[in-house]
């Protein structure tokens, strides 16, 4: 088998946080959702989060790299109150 350039995302330094710039410049509020048994993830959304204050930040308890499939209750919960305070926080601005 030819040596592919895919790796695990359970290797250390799988994440190319050097290759992240980018989100620093995001000028909308941004969810970053991960579930609690994901360490690498919660790792890389904490990197996230302090390059830019606008990226939000949820860990999802007892739950993995599927959230949405694991907490399908609390993934909507969770986006539905992002949505309300940024669609709120716009308002205020507009006003």
């Amino acid at each position: 088998m030819a040596n592919l350039p895919f790796r695990s995302f359970n290797d250390d330094g799988f994440y190319p946080f050097s290759k992240t710039g980018e989100v620093s410049e995001l000028g909308m509020p941004v969810m970053y959702m991960i579930g609690e048994e994901r360490e690498p993830e919660i790792e890389a959304a904490l990197t996230y989060k302090s390059l830019n204050p606008r990226i939000h930040l949820s860990v999802i308890p007892f739950a993995g790299h599927l959230v949405h499939r694991e907490r399908p209750d609390l993934h909507s919960e969770t986006l539905a109150r992002f949505f309300q305070r940024s669609h709120a926080a716009q308002m205020v601005t507009l006003v």
